[in-house]
C-alpha cells in the first residue's frame, strides 16, 4: 500500500460472531478511501476512527 510506513494490529475483544481488532497505521500522505477499500475487500468493517495526528511535529498523548 502507497505511503504506508507501519501498521499495527492488536486484538481487542472476541465474542460469539466478531473479533475486534484495534489498527493503527503511519505514513504520510494515506488515501484513506484506499486503505478502507482494501479492509474491506479482506472482509473488516471499519466502525470508527478515534484519532488523526497532523502537523510539522506531532504531538502524543
Amino acid at each position: 500500500m502507497p505511503n504506508v510506513e507501519g501498521v499495527n494490529i492488536s486484538l481487542v475483544e472476541i465474542d460469539q460472531n466478531t473479533e475486534s481488532v484495534k489498527v493503527a497505521i503511519e505514513g504520510e500522505n494515506l488515501d484513506i478511501k484506499q486503505i478502507q477499500e482494501m479492509m474491506k475487500d479482506h472482509g473488516a468493517v471499519i466502525h470508527s476512527i478515534d484519532e488523526v495526528a497532523v502537523g510539522k511535529k506531532i504531538v502524543t498523548i
